[in-house]
């Protein structure tokens, strides 16, 4: 089965639904013969081109150049924009991304250069597309933040949930499929306040995928029937084929070959109306592989018989324009196809030689972009593990940054502490030093007028004891009043002391 699923990248131009013809020659007469002036020529070749980059991009390209080569014979600046956007688009369809990154680059210089905000962010999100096409993931991720700044900084609502989308869709791709359903809700949550029917059809379609890939079907169902009941209503058959082709995969996925094949064949019918040979393509080859699984399963040989041709037709159309990628995986189921018919082996030898020179011719591509796609995986982890080791490291720094200011709290409080106990003891010592000062001035002060009365006394006693002519009676006397008088003076000298003594 043909696992690759249809995820719409929506152009930010605003396009009018135009039937594709079969000649590049009817398509340029019909825009020449209808429009008057030249740059209503180019905007209508502009217009065919897109509508055709899905259903034939070979046929596009060549309108796209015609609109190209007539906006430098004018000199319209904002002509060149849009014709290198449409190269940049059939190219891109096409796979040849070189070309496409080059007329995106050339589309985006134009529209710098007229100041065309609102178109330039559109070329950014389309050259993030080719990036996610090389697998270069990081690239593209880079690519759709700066058109998302662009879109923010300027209000452009409906820009920046495309954006959004394709933001999902990477991450889809990345099988980081929380990421991607955030992306695609949040699109989906502008589409609805916009009112805007056609891209939300568009986002319901994307979510259908995303949940098949993640093995959700009943959701990847849910969701591709109420974008296909939007697409009916408004009649979009690109996208009903798209919706319808995808869920005949989901069926599959699911084992239910029945509605496997039902489907398809729907999408088959709508490939035949928009007359698209790339989708048919796919559309023969998905059905054929749901015959052979339903064959498998069942053994009636007519569903080998149907797959076989189905298969055929998937096969031959691939190689008749140039689809390698489908026509290699058809080439392996149709080969297992006929083996176990076991009749048409010389058709089973050509293939099998067709199918492994184009495996050979697309292998060392594959194996390329392969490697790029680790590479672009391993970038985003190192980013991813650089990211963690600086947070880390600023962890570590404010954590040093905080014990540092609590260190130097703490040698602040200790030495305002001792600058206290410093000031306390030195007024402890002034004090007892003004203390001394006063208690020995007040010794003196007592010394000069309470010591010198007893001390008189005792001289003056001493001096009367000293005569001859004294009698005992007035000896006696004397001796009393020198022991009062020395009383006097132990009293003096006691109360000295205690002066001398703090308290």
């Amino acid at each position: 089965m043909l696992k690759k699923h249809l995820i719409l990248i929506v152009c930010c131009c605003s396009l009018i639904h135009v039937k594709a013809e079969s000649l590049p020659d009817a398509l340029y007469l019909s825009c020449i013969t209808r429009n008057g002036h030249d740059t209503d020529k180019i905007k209508c070749l502009d217009i065919k081109s897109y509508e055709l980059s899905a259903s034939n991009p070979r046929l596009g390209l060549k309108l796209a150049e015609i609109a190209l080569s007539m906006s430098q014979k004018i000199k319209w600046q904002k002509g060149l924009a849009l014709a290198n956007n449409e190269l940049a688009v059939n190219y891109e369809m096409l796979g040849d991304l070189d070309s496409a990154a080059y007329h995106y680059n050339m589309a985006l210089k134009n529209f710098t250069e007229i100041g065309n905000v609102k178109a330039q962010s559109g070329v950014i999100t389309n050259i993030s597309s080719v990036y996610k096409s090389r697998g270069n993931y990081a690239g593209a991720l880079k690519m759709l933040d700066g058109a998302l700044k662009i879109q923010d900084k300027h209000n452009m609502d409906h820009e920046k949930a495309i954006t959004l989308e394709n933001i999902g869709s990477v991450y889809l791709e990345l099988k980081e499929f929380e990421k991607a359903r955030i992306h695609y809700l949040k699109a989906r949550s502008i589409y609805y306040r916009l009112k805007d029917n056609t891209s939300m059809a568009r986002n319901l379609l994307n979510m259908g995928i995303l949940f098949d890939k993640s093995g959700n079907y009943d959701s990847a169902v849910s969701n591709l029937m109420s974008a296909l009941n939007i697409n009916l209503a408004i009649d979009k058959l690109n996208s009903i084929q798209i919706t319808y082709s995808n869920l005949g995969i989901v069926y599959m996925h699911m084992g239910d070959f029945n509605k496997a094949i039902h489907f398809h064949n729907k999408a088959i019918d709508y490939s035949r109306r928009i007359n698209s040979e790339y989708s048919l393509a796919t559309d023969y080859g998905n059905i054929g592989e749901a015959y052979m699984e339903k064959f498998k399963l069942e053994k009636i040989t007519h569903y080998l018989g149907s797959a076989i041709d189905y298969l055929k037709k998937g096969y031959f159309l691939c190689q008749k324009i140039g689809f390698t990628p489908p026509q290699v995986e058809f080439g392996e189921k149709l080969i297992e196809a006929l083996e176990l018919e076991g009749k048409d082996y010389h058709l089973a030898f050509i293939v099998f030689k067709q199918k492994t020179h184009l495996k050979d011719s697309i292998y060392s591509a594959d194996n390329r972009l392969k490697i790029h796609r680790l590479e672009t995986e391993n970038v985003i982890a190192q980013k991813e593990n650089e990211l963690k080791v600086s947070k880390l490291k600023n962890i570590l720094a404010m954590e040093e940054s905080e014990k540092h200011k609590q260190q130097m709290t703490i040698l602040s409080l200790l030495a305002v502490s001792l600058g206290l106990i410093i000031g306390i003891l030195y007024l402890l010592y002034i004090n007892r030093n003004r203390f001394f000062r006063r208690t020995m001035h007040e010794i003196s002060q007592f010394q000069s007028h309470q010591l010198r009365s007893p001390v008189a006394k005792i001289m003056s006693i001493v001096e009367a004891l000293n005569k001859s002519d004294i009698d005992k009676t007035e000896s006696d006397k004397l001796l009393e009043m020198l022991n009062d008088s020395a009383n006097e003076l132990d009293q003096r000298i006691h109360e000295i002391v205690d002066k001398s003594n703090p308290r």
